[in-house]
């Protein structure tokens, strides 16, 4: 297997698992706690990489750093799940440091994505300070490159029509999952996505 297949594969691991510890959550400092977690890899402290997704200032690495650790003391994940996103993010970044294929590094995000959009969204949010949600919520779908951008976002923004929209059961849920959507879909349109795509499509 080609090394940079095994970052994919790496990468779509710590995502599934990410996934389902949002789905197992049952505090809020469970979901921030994974939601740092995959914020290591997608946002890494240093520049940014080769489909534009931002790096971190040392400030910031510092202050996120700060509210993980905060996270974790409220209430954190169980020691095996979150011993178990620790390892796949060093795992990640560690493959990412010898390969140098820094767009895999979102191999495989989408059902992290349908989750952030459809579970966090609507249950979650409300729980976080307007700091932690931009900085564990926004900073991660804005830094999407936009063909990711497309497949989580444009199904969202009809959530009656998905699988996992419907299954919310609740029209006030499923209103907070379409806005969220549109309104990081209008982001990544204002940050040149549409062109991004054009681009890489010549």
């Amino acid at each position: 297997m080609a090394r940079g297949d095994e970052g994919s594969a790496v990468a779509a691991r710590l995502y599934r698992a990410a996934a389902e510890a949002l789905i197992d959550a049952k505090h809020p400092g469970e979901v921030e706690q994974t939601l740092e977690a995959v914020r290591r890899v997608v946002l890494p402290l240093g520049g940014g990489n080769e489909e534009g997704t931002p790096g971190r200032s040392a400030d910031e690495a510092s202050s996120s750093a700060t509210r993980g650790k905060d996270a974790q003391a409220e209430d954190p994940l169980f020691p095996d799940k979150l011993a178990s996103l620790a390892a796949l993010v060093d795992d990640v970044n560690a493959e990412l440091a010898k390969t140098r294929h820094l767009a895999r590094v979102w191999d495989g995000f989408e059902p992290l994505g349908e989750q952030m959009l459809h579970l966090v969204a609507p249950a979650w949010l409300p729980c976080m300070t307007s700091d932690r949600r931009t900085r564990l919520y926004d900073d991660i779908l804005d830094a999407m490159p936009p063909s990711v951008a497309v497949r989580v976002l444009v199904p969202a923004l009809s959530p009656s029509r998905t699988s996992i929209g419907r299954a919310l059961r609740d029209p006030e849920a499923q209103r907070v999952v379409a806005t969220e959507a549109a309104e990081a879909l209008a982001r990544a349109v204002a940050a040149g996505a549409a062109a991004k795509l054009c681009s890489a499509a010549r």
